[in-house]
């Protein structure tokens, strides 16, 4: 294990050669690794000691091209990452490129990273110039996300757009969609599609949409703001890249629907004109729930949004089952200081368990409502509604007073207590 010394050393607060017994600044040792007080001496030891994964991806050309290269991204279970763009002119021709890192996990969450440059080619020579063939770049950062998803990071496949791709912000949505996809085919239930920047340019151009409302249409593409990332959606049924405005259907919460949901919460929820029901679904064609720009919170159901009281499938076989479980985000929501983590770590939960009954597995009651994470809050609710046969309670009755997990019903979601 390391000492704080030895990372002190590493991080440049202390003197090298060391001297002995000289004073190291905890406080300081905290800033340096990206630690906001309060610190826990547990927090600053998950900094220190630390694993490291580096992901290498070649840049693929067609035969004829010159252009090549190659992109190292290391992560590092603090949350700090290094990448590397390498490109290289090997022909006549000088070229223009836009390269993309976009690195992936199974759970749809993506992080991404953009380098443009210019290299020469042989046309380039002069009787006192040489071609520029190599162009390299280097950034270094710190994502807090990154720490909070190490155990599917280290799992992640890192993807190099073509240098034909398309450029702007059309090709940067045409290209993650598609790294999202290729995930979402081998992946258990799907995956959605959470978009955060590495690095200057790619969180430049996340930062400059310019969407005129919660959300927009971009390449075909629906593309929400969460914060500093973005969560790509599309209407049910239809295919990446061909959706359009016109297609999207939004409704605020109807009072049938309200009354219904009162049943479970109570008054806990936000008023109705402030929950949006659409028929958009993540890329993976799952449901999710976000905040919008506009202080209204988005229930993204899919095919359920055009009854949702009487829609049912094979993970969700109650009546309104899930319209129940989008429900408990939104209360999620409105109860907590709402972080672009909260919509990551939901849908990292959504996709790493199998899709059924068994979906999010939580345990025996006792723990505190806030031990369980935001998708097995869910779960406990939505079970507790349809009365859904667990370990626990092999024999059940929809919305049972007596179930063993009524209390956090009455305790935590009538109350609005987290």
């Amino acid at each position: 294990m390391k000492s704080f010394r030895e990372a002190a050393i590493r991080e440049g607060l202390s003197r090298i050669p060391p001297v002995p017994d000289s004073p190291i600044s905890a406080r300081k040792l905290a800033q340096r690794v990206g630690l906001n007080p309060p610190v826990t001496f547990t927090d600053l030891i998950a900094m220190i000691e630390f694993e490291e994964q580096t992901f290498h991806g070649n840049l693929v050309t067609p035969t004829g091209t010159a252009l090549g290269g190659s992109v190292d991204l290391t992560l590092r279970s603090n949350g700090k990452f290094d990448i590397q763009f390498h490109i290289h002119d090997s022909g006549i021709p000088d070229y223009d490129f836009q390269v993309r890192a976009i690195f992936t996990t199974s759970g749809g969450l993506v992080f991404v990273s953009q380098y443009n440059g210019h290299v020469e080619g042989t046309e380039s020579t002069s009787l006192t110039h040489a071609p520029n063939r190599d162009s390299n770049h280097q950034e270094s950062g710190i994502n807090p996300l990154i720490r909070a998803n190490w155990l599917e990071i280290k799992k992640g496949q890192l993807w190099i757009t073509k240098e034909y791709s398309a450029t702007g912000l059309s090709g940067f949505v045409q290209d993650v969609a598609k790294a999202v996809l290729d995930v979402a085919a081998i992946s258990v239930g799907g995956a959605l599609g959470v978009v955060i920047g590495l690095g200057t340019e790619a969180s430049q151009l996340l930062r400059g949409l310019g969407l005129d409302g919660p959300f927009g249409v971009i390449a075909g593409v629906v593309v929400f703001v969460a914060g500093g990332s973005i969560v790509m959606a599309i209407v049910a049924g239809a295919a990446v890249g061909s959706v359009t405005n016109a297609m999207i259907r939004q409704r605020e919460l109807s009072p049938q629907e309200s009354a219904f949901a009162a049943r479970i919460f109570g008054g806990s929820l936000p008023p109705a004109n402030q929950i949006v029901l659409t028929n958009l679904s993540g890329l993976g064609g799952r449901a999710f729930t976000i905040p919008g720009a506009d202080e209204k919170i988005y229930v993204n159901l899919g095919n359920a949004f055009y009854e949702p009281l009487q829609y049912h499938s094979d993970s969700y076989p109650t009546h309104g089952q899930v319209l129940i479980h989008e429900l408990v985000h939104v209360w999620q929501i409105k109860h907590n200081t709402f972080l672009p983590g909260t919509v990551c770590a939901s849908i990292v939960n959504q996709a790493n368990n199998i899709v059924g009954q068994s979906v999010y597995v939580y345990g025996p009651p006792g723990p505190a409502w806030g031990n369980f994470n935001l998708e097995a809050q869910a779960a406990i609710v939505d079970q507790w509604f349809a009365g859904t046969k667990t370990v626990v309670v092999p024999n059940r009755t929809p919305m049972d007073g007596n179930d063993p997990y009524f209390g956090y019903i009455r305790d935590n979601i009538r109350n609005g207590q987290t």
